[in-house]
């Protein structure tokens, strides 16, 4: 094993060629044929729901079978309308898993639907609101930036914990997430948002320094949200599904919690969604 995989537990190279393949393909999906964008998020969705059975140790198939469904239909149905017109569709989804459950009876009823709620929503519901973003005329540039900062958030934390990491940041959660990668997560994400940010989006330097706190602490707590899943479960990664990162989950947890914030500063706040 060499230097960096000591320092880093994973295989540098590896990990980085990984990265930039699956960037590629985001672009073209988005710049080709933004409904082959979707199907790809939806993909991702079962896969990431998958790694959910693993760490909520969810063993029921009909409940996995109902959960497998809701994550491929949920980002595919948001593409097709909206993620307000989608979110209603919950409830329906949710009573037909009160029901499956209930069928093998009362025994921890209440965590077992806690763990079908939690996948709900950890991953098709967040997940559909970076696919909302491709609908718009501009989606391109939305969904770009959304990647580009969650991009700068793992990687500046990511470069900046091995060069100069020692302090850690929540120790019984992360133990290699530390103070020192924190600080390249804001400096990185707060250069890429106020540089490159508003050539792609028309904003104001503000609310592009605006997006890029928000991507860092989001960013940040949905990594460690993730790392407390895997924590509890007892496991290093959520998978060994893509070569140098570990799991899907280990690759959008920060992801996960970006796209609603972004979401909602870009078409709510701000009201750049062409």
């Amino acid at each position: 094993m060499n230097h960096k995989e000591i320092k880093t537990g994973r295989n540098l190279p590896l990990a980085t060629a990984v990265s930039l393949g699956m960037a590629v393909i985001l672009i073209a999906s988005l710049w080709f044929d933004r409904w082959f964008f979707a199907f790809l998020v939806a993909l991702v969705a079962f896969f990431a729901m998958r790694e959910m059975f693993r760490l909520l140790d969810i063993s029921d198939t009909s409940i996995q079978y109902l959960l497998y469904l809701t994550s491929v239909l949920f980002p595919l149905l948001t593409y097709a309308g909206d993620v307000s017109r989608t979110s209603p569709l919950l409830l329906p989804i949710v009573f037909l898993g009160v029901l499956l459950i209930l069928r093998r009876g009362f025994e921890n009823f209440s965590h077992k639907l806690g763990t079908v709620l939690l996948s709900l929503l950890y991953v098709p519901v967040l997940l559909s609101f970076m696919v909302d973003l491709a609908r718009y005329e501009n989606g391109f540039e939305l969904v770009f930036s959304l990647a580009l900062l969650n991009s700068a958030v793992d990687t500046g934390g990511y470069f900046a914990g091995i060069l100069f990491g020692k302090r850690p940041l929540f120790k019984t959660l992360s133990p290699k997430k530390t103070i020192e990668g924190l600080f390249g997560s804001i400096v990185l994400t707060f250069a890429i948002a106020g540089a490159v940010i508003p050539l792609l989006v028309s904003l104001e330097i503000w609310q592009a320094l605006l997006l890029a706190a928000s991507a860092v602490l989001f960013g940040v707590v949905g990594d460690l949200f993730e790392s407390a899943l895997k924590r509890e479960r007892g496991v290093k990664d959520a998978s060994e599904a893509i070569p140098g990162h570990g799991g899907v989950l280990d690759r959008i947890d920060a992801l996960l919690f970006n796209a609603p914030i972004v979401w909602l500063l870009f078409i709510v706040i701000f009201e750049v969604g062409i």
